[in-house]
């Protein structure tokens, strides 16, 4: 190995250790060393300046980020770089910072920055070529009003989510009041399971829902349309031949899903409301 050759080569050993050293303290102390730096009481070296620029496209396509970044490089074997080496790498740290990138929006450009911080840190090899890649993610920008415009509408996702959210409960609780209303016993039993000591007016109070369950029934043909009604309506004009048909076919489907209990009330119906059925129910 020539003079040059292993210069050139403990150079590279060394630049890379000291930024991987660098790299630590940064680990360790985070946004302390952060704060630091906004004072000057940082040295110079725990920021290298960028040498490359990567247009990455974020999570909203076709929006995308500039990361600046200073790459650097080394033969795997210790061998001498070549002059392509820099694209090499560059190239292969632009393929570990798609797919991150790809998970993130605009909004959040910080952190993004510390994953592709401990991302390139990492020295791996460029598939196929025997240059080592790493590197240190210096800052990552984005076009101001796209940043804003970005944050405008998570936070309009975030209201709308809440709302369904809100909305969806309040529909929940009105179903359950409505049952309420409707069954005076059950309407009566939730009274009196808060207001235990009060049994004096229980009677009262099961008297009003009762009240109350007359004045909201609908009144007759405005009930909203259902299938027990449409059977009825269907019964109603049906001779004593379409009606043992539907009885037979009522109580087939009834036992199929495992209803037999379904298919035993069909059957004990009043004569005048199925007639026709014939005198032996289906086992």
């Amino acid at each position: 190995m020539t003079t040059p050759q292993w210069w050139q080569q403990l150079r590279a050993w060394w630049e890379e250790r000291h930024l991987r050293r660098q790299w630590a303290i940064q680990a360790r102390n985070g946004d302390a060393l952060r704060r630091q730096s906004q004072l000057g009481a940082v040295p110079a070296w725990h920021h290298p300046e960028p040498n490359d620029t990567l247009r990455l496209v974020s999570a909203d396509d076709p929006l995308s980020f500039d990361v600046r970044v200073h790459v650097g490089c080394y033969r795997t074997n210790g061998g001498q770089l070549a002059s392509a080496a820099h694209p090499i790498a560059r190239e292969g740290i632009r393929r570990r910072a798609e797919s991150i990138a790809a998970r993130y929006t605009l909004a959040r450009r910080d952190e993004l920055r510390d994953e592709l911080e401990t991302e390139f840190c990492r020295p791996r090899e460029v598939p196929e070529t025997g240059v080592q890649a790493w590197a240190h993610c210096v800052a990552v920008e984005a076009d101001p009003e796209l940043v804003e415009a970005v944050e405008r509408r998570d936070e309009a996702r975030r209201r709308q989510l809440v709302a369904s959210w809100q909305g969806q409960q309040r529909r929940v609780e009105e179903q359950r009041l409505r049952e309420l209303l409707t069954d005076p016993t059950r309407a009566t039993a939730w009274w009196f399971a808060e207001n235990q000591d009060k049994p004096e007016r229980l009677l009262e109070t099961a008297r009003n829902f009762q009240q109350l369950r007359d004045v909201l029934e609908p009144a007759p043909g405005d009930e909203a349309d259902s299938v027990g009604r449409v059977v009825d309506d269907y019964v109603t004009d049906a001779d004593p031949a379409q009606r043992d048909y539907l009885v037979r076919r009522l109580n087939a489907i009834f036992k199929e899903a495992g209803r037999s209990d379904l298919a035993d009330r069909v059957y004990a119906l009043p004569s005048e409301d199925m007639a026709g059925r014939g005198a032996d129910a289906p086992g």
